[in-house]
C-alpha cells in the first residue's frame, strides 16, 4: 500500500502525532494497526456508537484480542458513557479501560 509522506515520516519517528481525518473507517483502522504493529501507542476517537461498533468490529479483524487474558491484549475500547445515571457495571468497564491505558509501558491501542 503506497501511504502519504505524512505518514510515512510519523512511521519514521519524526512527529509527536499524526492526526487522520476525512478517511472512511476501514482505513482508520488499517492505519492505526500499522502504527500499533511499528510499536508507537495509538489513540481513536470516533463521534458515537455506531461508530464505535464498526471501529471494534474492524479492530478485531486486524488485531485480535486475546480471549484468555485480556490484558495481554493489544487494544480496547472504552465503554460509552450512557446518557442516564451510570450503573456500577458501566463505572467498571470504565475503569478497567482506564487501568488497561496506563498500567502499562507497552504500545497499545485506545478507543
Amino acid at each position: 500500500m503506497e501511504y502519504p509522506s505524512e505518514f510515512k515520516d510519523f512511521l519514521k519517528g519524526r512527529g509527536e502525532s499524526l492526526g487522520v481525518y476525512k478517511s472512511g473507517p476501514g482505513t482508520l483502522a488499517f492505519l492505526a494497526a500499522e502504527i500499533l504493529e511499528s510499536g508507537t501507542s495509538v489513540v481513536v476517537v470516533v463521534p458515537g456508537a455506531p461508530e464505535l461498533a464498526r471501529m471494534r468490529a474492524l479492530l478485531s479483524l486486524l488485531l485480535p484480542q486475546s480471549a484468555d487474558d485480556p490484558w495481554a491484549s493489544p487494544w480496547q475500547a472504552l465503554p460509552p458513557y450512557p446518557p442516564a445515571a451510570p450503573s456500577i457495571q458501566a463505572w467498571a468497564g470504565r475503569f478497567s479501560f482506564l487501568h488497561f491505558a496506563t498500567a502499562t509501558s507497552r504500545p497499545r491501542l485506545c478507543l
